[in-house]
C-alpha cells in the first residue's frame, strides 16, 4: 500500500436524522407511563408553539403509531 499525501481521502461528515420533533411528541404519548402525562402534553404544546411540528404531521404519525390520548389532544387543537 502506497501512502500518498496528495491523494488523501477526505471524509465527509453527514448528519443522519433518526427522529424528528413530531416523532418525539408521538413517542412521549406512546410512552406516557414512563414520562408522565404532564410531560407528554408539554411536549405537544411546546412543539406546536415553537413550530417544530404541525398538527398534520403529528396526525400522520399518530395514524402509524397510534395513541388515543394524542389523537384526542390533536382533535381538540384542530377545532
Amino acid at each position: 500500500m502506497r501512502a500518498s499525501s496528495s491523494r488523501s481521502l477526505k471524509r465527509r461528515e453527514s448528519i443522519w436524522s433518526i427522529t424528528s420533533p413530531a416523532r418525539t411528541v408521538v413517542d412521549c404519548f406512546r410512552f406516557e407511563r414512563l414520562v408522565g402525562p404532564e410531560a407528554a402534553m408539554e411536549a405537544l404544546v411546546d412543539a406546536l408553539r415553537r413550530r417544530k411540528a404541525t398538527v398534520a404531521e403529528l396526525s400522520r404519525l399518530a395514524d402509524v403509531l397510534p395513541s388515543r390520548r394524542l389523537r384526542a389532544a390533536l382533535d381538540v387543537r384542530s377545532i
